[in-house]
């Protein structure tokens, strides 16, 4: 698809700024585009894509040494049209023209043909390398509203939680111990069935006698007023 991609004028003017200590390098994004270089053109003169076609989001950047790899995000999700993947440009913030096309490369005739979504759901992460000194300080600016995994993110977060909850069949085996289960539930609703109307949540006793007390100063256990023994109980269905 592309052989490489190439600093532009105005990237290398801001790279020059970071080299100073006047600017950190911003990356803002990507996109990819259709179209071809001017007769004579050159990458490092673009300003911007000739036939913009979609934003494309930056899923992740890793760095060995002085070089930065950047994974941008590909779909052709929601296209109703395919097109030649001819262009793919990062963009980036300069400390005082704002935004700038950062990097460009044109693929020209190498470009791959992209089907429309509705046709053939396509997606795939291109992973950009830029070469930049050991002590530039990078960063990504990553819209909220779009979130990616990939197949080694699930991966690390599967390991994680590796033997966490393997086949539970209780709450217990999911690590949750502070929850009621069904029958506890149902054991305790007709244990105080007929002897309580309301529910008080707090750290002293209701004044109202019939109400089932959540004991906040005592672990959040439940309690209601037995008559018999003038005595706030525990309902023992739960914990006895």
């Amino acid at each position: 698809m592309f052989s490489g991609i190439h600093l532009t004028t105005a990237g290398a003017a801001l790279l020059a700024k970071i080299h100073q200590g006047k600017s950190t390098l911003t990356l803002l994004g990507a996109a990819c585009g259709s179209g071809d270089l001017p007769s004579g053109g050159m990458e490092k003169e673009r300003a911007a894509l000739v036939n913009k076609v979609k934003d494309l989001p930056i899923a992740n950047i890793t760095r060995a040494k002085n070089i930065a790899t950047i994974e941008i995000r590909f779909s052709n999700s929601g296209m109703t049209e395919g097109f030649d993947f001819k262009e793919i440009g990062l963009f980036a913030t300069d400390p005082d023209n704002g935004t700038i096309l950062y990097a460009y490369a044109n693929a020209g005739t190498s470009a791959d043909k992209i089907p429309a979504g509705t046709a053939s759901p396509l997606e795939y992460i291109l992973a950009v390398q830029l070469q930049i000194s050991e002590d530039t300080n990078v960063e990504i600016k990553v819209s909220d509203s779009i979130l990616y995994v990939t197949k080694d993110d699930i991966d690390k977060y599967l390991a994680g939680i590796n033997n966490k909850a393997d086949k539970a069949t209780t709450i217990a085996g999911y690590g949750i111990t502070d929850a009621y289960t069904k029958t506890e539930v149902n054991n305790m609703i007709n244990q105080i069935s007929g002897k309580v109307s309301g529910v008080y949540v707090g750290t002293s006793a209701p004044s109202n006698l019939k109400a089932l007390w959540i004991d906040t100063g005592n672990g959040g256990i439940a309690k209601y007023y037995d008559e018999s023994k003038t005595i706030w109980t525990t309902v023992k269905a739960v914990w006895g």
